[in-house]
């Protein structure tokens, strides 16, 4: 089972196994793992599990969150890196990790207990090159697109029709929020060959990654979206 192990000053204070596929991390006790410090946010970062690979991501804290010292807004996660909130540290950890001939890190035989997935899951994945696109459809066949809220606690919304509206408007399908964000501020539609979001209207900037995006941008996996003041993040689920 993998595990994060919360430490202070090299004491190990508590071990925390990861059960659910969300986890928060925080000073208020509404958090999944609680740091009672102050230099502890009350909501300060969340670690998410997608698709065989484990993400932090920082909640806007005071003080940062980093991996392996770099301070991050959001990144990917390996076992063993050391994730440091305030003067804590929490490792990413795995009961008798074995690594395959692949270089890729598997889970003991009995596995990470993740809701209703199989028993074994590969910790990380070989991500395809964004330049990548022969044989990406059939690839992704039997996956379907999912936008995941940074900025806001929101259950992750599917790509489920061929166009997805996105704006504060009531005719959005995915809602966001900010000053200048039109109605309707951007379109994702599914194509053969991936998802393709397109801005539509309003004053506010539409960002991937931190560039504006003025016309059609085909999607990749894990890219970071931001509307307004909303972020999101795109990535594939198993349909």
């Amino acid at each position: 089972m993998a595990k994060l192990i919360l430490k202070l000053n090299d004491k190990v204070l508590s071990e925390f196994p990861i059960t659910k596929r969300k986890i928060t991390i925080g000073r208020k006790a509404e958090n999944d793992l609680v740091i009672q410090n102050m230099a502890v946010s009350g909501r300060h970062a969340r670690l998410d599990y997608k698709n065989g690979k484990f993400f932090i991501t920082d909640l806007k804290s005071l003080n940062g969150t980093f991996v392996n010292n770099k301070l991050v807004t959001q990144a990917e996660l390996k076992i063993g890196d050391k994730i440091t909130i305030g003067r804590h540290t929490l490792i990413l950890s795995a009961d008798e990790v074995t690594t395959g001939l692949t270089g890729e890190t598997v889970l003991p035989k009995d596995g990470l207990i993740l809701d209703d997935d199989s028993p074994t899951k590969k910790i990380l994945t070989k991500k395809p090159s964004n330049d990548t696109y022969q044989g990406e459809a059939s690839k992704k066949s039997s996956k379907i697109g999912m936008i995941s809220f940074i900025s806001d606690d929101h259950p992750d919304v599917p790509l489920a029709r061929k166009i997805m509206k996105v704006g504060k408007g009531k005719e959005a399908d995915i809602k966001v929020g900010g000053l200048l964000v039109g109605k309707v501020a951007a379109i994702i539609s599914k194509r053969p060959t991936g998802y393709y979001l397109t801005p539509v209207g309003g004053m506010g900037k539409l960002k991937v990654n931190g560039e504006s995006v003025k016309d059609v941008y085909r999607l990749q996996e894990f890219d970071m979206i931001q509307v307004g003041s909303s972020k999101m993040q795109f990535y594939y689920q198993e349909n």
